[in-house]
């Protein structure tokens, strides 16, 4: 079964962060991308049109998540409580870092 226009987009942008992870940014291509990806570059730049666009959408991706965490790790601790926000924004670093 094909995978939806989401799915397939949600698996460019894991395969382009393993690359930029395991290899470096210097690697980062749209053929290793798309390898890595299990499409074929044509796929990929359907939903990407060039490199820049998959890396300001892995940067906003990345936010957007580093965002939703922040907010969740804040939210396990009583509003208002001192030092809240730094405990949460050290735990979601850290946590993120160990990915």
């Amino acid at each position: 079964m094909p995978k939806s226009g989401t799915e397939t987009r949600r698996a460019i942008l894991i395969a382009a962060s393993q690359i930029v992870q395991d290899e470096g940014v210097e690697r980062l291509t749209l053929e290793a991308t798309a390898k890595r990806a299990g499409i074929s570059k044509g796929g990929l730049l359907y939903h990407f049109p060039n490199k820049e666009a998959l890396i300001v959408e892995m940067v906003r991706d990345y936010l957007d998540r580093f965002s939703s965490d922040l907010a969740e790790a804040a939210a396990s601790e009583a509003e208002g409580a001192p030092g809240r926000w730094t405990r949460a924004y050290v735990a979601t670093t850290f946590e993120d870092h160990q990915r």
